[in-house]
């Protein structure tokens, strides 16, 4: 059973072709018309609802959906109707196994990343990673990162430098005073200066020839504004030939043991701080309002906590963007233009053969 709708246009007599509405006296329009036209019973068909959430919050488990028989009794009424009425070979199915968004097991748990180690120019920033049984080898993934590269503001300072020491020996070293200036000329913290350009503060220097050897330079700031961190030192290798110094390649100096260019330093105590796993699947592979979640946790020298700040609370859902689902088609047999109300929509079956009809309503 269906229904016919009549539609009038506006056409020009002299032409006899379709013009503006505006061009017709709007209060003379007949109103449309339907009629039934077909008296044929439309057979019965299986209707299945949306998927219901997965029965684990991680690792396989089960989704159930409603399944049911319906049949468009007279135009407009679409009523379900006793399940042997509809073809039992053909019945969609209402439990699949489903694959949870988060992972089970330990998992690695990251602390949000610290502050750039630069206030300018290119450095690094760090974050805490651990594994959630306390035992890192219990984590089997790939291990996430903890330090990462860091961009700040370009550098406007300059690096100044006060005179050399005198030198320590025949074939020793000598050092110097680096301070990092404004335009004004006023000493303002190091890290306002282009880290990666600071030049040596120390030396190698003698009268006549010295072998090579590693100058190791100044320690660097500890990079972490709280708890335990590595703080570095650059270490280059250099020679003096006729009192003149002169930095070479690394292989020039392998033949002596390099100084270590990393050591242990520590900040104030950390307090609590949020942690968050690695992000899990998508809801789903395509289409809208598909999400991911992660856990997002609370931590004080590793126990929970209850008194991290709840406004820098790491979000535990993010909506994927995602590809789009197959392009989206009316099936011709089902009249989607004559579908008058948008709640009809509301119904699995009409926003599947309707698809572009009800996309156009905000389904």
């Amino acid at each position: 059973v269906g229904v016919s709708v009549t539609f009038f246009s506006c056409v020009r007599i002299s032409t006899d072709q379709s013009v503006d509405d505006l061009f017709c006296d709007n209060d003379d329009k007949p109103n449309l018309s339907y009629h039934v036209c077909s008296r044929h019973a439309c057979p019965p068909r299986w209707v299945a609802g949306e998927w219901g959430s997965c029965s684990l919050t991680c690792g396989e488990g089960v989704q159930q959906r409603q399944v049911k028989c319906w049949q468009i009794l007279a135009p407009g009424f679409d009523s379900s109707v006793h399940d042997f009425l509809c073809p039992n070979d053909t019945k969609p199915e209402q439990v699949r196994k489903c694959k949870a968004i988060l992972p089970c097991g330990p998992v690695w748990e990251m602390s949000e990343w610290g502050k750039c180690s630069v206030d300018c120019g290119y450095g690094w920033q760090v974050r805490n990673v651990r594994c959630n049984s306390h035992n890192e080898a219990d984590c089997t993934s790939p291990q996430p990162i903890e330090k990462q590269a860091c961009i700040q503001k370009p550098c406007l300072n300059y690096w100044y430098t006060a005179t050399w020491s005198e030198c320590s020996g025949s074939c020793g070293v000598k050092h110097r005073k680096i301070f990092c200036r404004n335009k004004s000329g006023h000493v303002i913290n190091e890290g306002l200066c282009d880290i990666n350009n600071k030049p040596l503060s120390v030396n190698l220097c003698g009268m006549g020839r010295c072998k090579h050897v590693w100058i190791p330079q100044e320690w660097r700031r500890c990079p972490v504004e709280c708890g335990d961190g590595n703080s570095t030192r650059k270490i280059i290798c250099g020679s003096v030939t006729n009192g003149n110094f002169k930095e070479e390649p690394d292989t020039y100096c392998h033949h002596i043991p390099r100084p270590p260019d990393k050591t242990s330093c520590s900040a104030n105590p950390c307090g609590p701080l949020w942690y968050t796993t690695e992000w899990g699947e998508c809801s789903k592979p395509c289409g809208d309002n598909a999400k991911k979640m992660r856990e997002v946790k609370c931590y004080h020298k590793n126990q929970i906590s209850e008194n991290c700040f709840t406004e820098s609370q790491p979000e535990d859902t993010e909506i994927c963007v995602l590809p789009p689902y197959n392009v989206c088609i009316d099936d011709r047999r089902a009249g989607c233009d004559f579908l008058i109300k948008p709640s009809i929509c509301e119904r699995l079956y009409y926003r599947q053969v309707c698809c572009k009809t009800c996309h156009r309503y905000g389904y």
